[in-house]
């Protein structure tokens, strides 16, 4: 403290001669000089401003890694400033210089901590996996016309770019969905967005429906058959192998009174799955807490947050049932 005080002094007496030797016939311009010091808090150490904590050399949300492979990861702050946590340890470890090493597969996540301002911090999500692949090829390389196939990779879809080479044939969208949209031939890639040299790329076949496929849609008529004999709606199904012809009944006044009891029904399942949710919600923000990933305002505020969302969800379920019984009881 003493002796940061006396470097202090020390540049004010080297302004003050600075100024003593300006011209004394110079023109009454005024000469501002602005000193501006950072006094030490009560305990000895300087006050930090609360930047936005940051990783730099991360590209996309994750970082990925092989096993046994290891990774330093920067920040926008002094790494001597920072403390370093692995949410789970059996996957990956760190050390206090950020260096994250890979142990086996599976996700974890990297807290990243001010020392001096636990408030501000970040978290790194780590996937510990393979090289980029994908693990549902063989059901993409010949797709049925009108058809849709979701890319299924070890990597999340928002940290890859997926392209097709004919768009006529097919097209793919940004969460990897494949439409085939007429027979044809097309090469999918997929890329990683953090590394442009991590692509893969499949070649698609799209086909006219085939004669073999009869035997699939025949089981798929199937299901949906004894899917409308399983929901207890009253109404018998026709398969003639071909269509499913469903007859239904003229509604009487008796027969609308049991689907406003089936709504109803359903309307109250809907709410306690909502209820569940809620309660799962809550559940994950206390776990975060417990860990020390939230501060606990953080935690009350994602429980407010929480029930505000459940509040509205049921508000709308019961709009949905008001107008849906009125529209069954009109004649």
């Amino acid at each position: 403290m003493k002796r940061k005080v006396n470097k202090v002094f020390t540049w004010m007496l080297i302004c003050m001669l600075f100024v003593t030797m300006l011209p004394i016939n110079a023109k009454a311009d005024t000469v501002t000089i602005e000193i501006t010091m950072d006094f030490p808090n009560t305990d000895g150490t300087e006050t930090q401003p609360a930047t936005k904590l940051k990783v730099k050399n991360v590209k996309g949300s994750t970082l990925y890694l092989k096993k046994k492979q290891s990774f330093v990861v920067k920040t926008n702050s002094n790494v001597k400033d920072l403390s370093f946590k692995i949410k789970d340890k059996k996957i990956a470890t760190v050390n206090s210089k950020g260096k994250v090493v890979a142990k086996k597969d599976g996700d974890t996540k990297l807290i990243i901590t001010k020392k001096k301002n636990p408030s501000v911090k970040c978290t790194l999500p780590i996937r510990i996996t393979g090289n980029l692949k994908i693990t549902n090829a063989s059901e993409l390389k010949k797709v049925n016309k009108d058809s849709c196939v979701t890319i299924k990779t070890n990597y999340k879809a928002k940290d890859l770019n997926f392209k097709s080479s004919n768009t006529k044939v097919a097209i793919v969208d940004k969460n990897g969905q494949v439409l085939a949209l007429k027979a044809g031939k097309t090469t999918i890639s997929v890329t990683s967005k953090a590394n442009k040299n991590k692509t893969i790329k499949l070649k698609v076949t799209i086909m006219n429906n085939r004669k073999g496929e009869s035997e699939e849609i025949a089981k798929i008529r199937k299901d949906i058959e004894k899917a409308i004999l399983a929901s207890d709606i009253g109404i018998n199904p026709n398969n003639d192998g071909k269509v499913i012809r469903l007859a239904f009944p003229e509604l009487n006044e008796e027969r609308r009174k049991e689907l406003v009891k089936d709504i109803r029904k359903m309307a109250e399942e809907a709410k306690v799955a909502i209820r569940s949710i809620r309660r799962e919600g809550i559940d994950i923000a206390k776990a975060e807490q417990k860990e020390g990933t939230i501060t606990e305002d953080e935690l009350k505020q994602a429980e407010n947050e929480i029930q505000k969302m459940t509040d509205k969800k049921i508000d709308e379920i019961d709009k949905i049932l008001e107008g849906k019984e009125k529209e069954i009881m009109s004649v």
